[in-house]
């Protein structure tokens, strides 16, 4: 696909994935959730941007988006003249020979992340509501090194409440993906922590100027179980004195 976006023969806004009926069963057996196998859909043709990869096994592909996410954006590869991806499949290659029989052990290729993250995918994916899908990909999205302060951070705030029973929340800013992010964990959510939290949500998305803002909300109970749920705010930023103010308060309060 590569040599026909370099020769202009197609737009390559209008790819179509074509993909041998072998090598798609790979991919569902392997694919741990629909919001990764989106997200390799949607890498997989933008890669076709990129005619310094080059390969014709589609393997190839799938084993570098389980590795590195298939993400080339401010990496070498953009410097590169051509870069071809060896060795990718070996572990495939072994994995297969194990369910074949002919070896005794080898690992299940897995998408190159945190266990603890991937639950936290999956919870999302079970609520089963408009923009789940949405806001589960756009985690994947981010950084190995997101996923890992995202569970991090999660779990010192998991640890205060318990210890505590009081509201903990932290916020991350992606500007790559021009979404802002606001974890929220409680014990006891009610009106009134939710007033406060759309609040702080408010004030953050006016300073930051972002068009979306995602708070994930974290309930969690004395055994140290936990649910998940979220909400979707989306918001064009326009000037507003009131916030102007607002803002201005806030940093001469922490002056004093």
């Amino acid at each position: 696909m590569n040599l026909i976006s370099s020769i202009n023969y197609i737009d390559s806004k209008e790819w179509l994935w074509s993909v041998f009926i072998n090598d798609l069963k790979i991919i569902s057996d392997l694919i741990e959730s629909p919001s990764f196998f989106l997200l390799y859909l949607k890498r997989r043709l933008e890669v076709n941007q990129y005619t310094q990869f080059f390969t014709s096994d589609e393997m190839d592909y799938f084993m570098y988006f389980l590795e590195n996410g298939l993400y080339f954006k401010d990496d070498e590869v953009l410097q590169a003249d051509v870069v071809i991806p060896i060795k990718l499949t070996e572990k495939l290659n072994r994995y297969y020979d194990f369910v074949a029989g002919r070896i005794i052990k080898a690992e299940k290729p897995k998408f190159n992340t945190s266990d603890e993250f991937k639950e936290v995918i999956k919870k999302i994916e079970s609520l089963d509501k408009d923009g789940c899908i949405h806001v589960s990909t756009l985690l994947i999205r981010l950084s190995g090194k997101d996923h890992k302060v995202i569970i991090e951070r999660m779990n010192e705030m998991i640890t205060k409440t318990l210890v505590d029973n009081r509201d903990h929340d932290f916020t991350l800013i992606f500007n790559d993906i021009e979404t802002g992010f606001t974890f929220f964990i409680c014990s006891k959510r009610n009106f009134k922590s939710n007033l406060k939290i759309e609040e702080y949500k408010n004030i953050k998305m006016y300073q930051t100027k972002a068009q979306e803002w995602i708070i994930i909300f974290i309930d969690v109970d004395r055994g140290g179980s936990s649910s998940i749920n979220f909400k979707i705010f989306k918001k064009k930023w326009n000037f507003n004195p009131k916030m102007e103010k607002i803002l201005k308060d806030l940093n001469l309060s922490k002056l004093e």
